[in-house]
């Protein structure tokens, strides 16, 4: 077996379990290492891991929360429109609001 350098050994292993990220604006690398410092006692990888749980809980619960949204809106306005206007026995039309008060006035456009 060959003997390696130390600082070879040393940077191979930095490799495989480091990460080089480029290009990042300022204000974000900025705002990333202020908060590794307050929170993370300047652990950029506890960070990012941290970050991606975040990010990837945010897709799950966003998912769930949003399946299916039009179709709940569009019921919901159905009740809505079915409970807003309606013609009392006095022939007057009535308005229900969304606070549940019920005004009365004007007459019936059939008549």
């Amino acid at each position: 077996m060959e003997n390696e350098n130390p600082a070879g050994i040393v940077l191979k292993k930095a490799r495989e379990s480091g990460l080089v990220i480029s290009r990042i604006p300022k204000e974000t690398r900025d705002i990333f290492v202020k908060i590794a410092e307050e929170s993370f006692a300047d652990d950029y990888g506890l960070l990012l891991k941290n970050l991606l749980d975040q990010a990837l809980e945010y897709q799950q619960m966003k998912a769930i929360l949003f399946y299916g949204l039009h179709e709940k809106i569009d019921k919901i306005l159905e009740c809505v429109d079915k409970d807003k206007e309606k013609v009392d026995e006095d022939g007057q039309k009535t308005i229900k609001l969304l606070n549940g008060r019920i005004v009365k006035g004007g007459k019936n456009k059939d008549e």
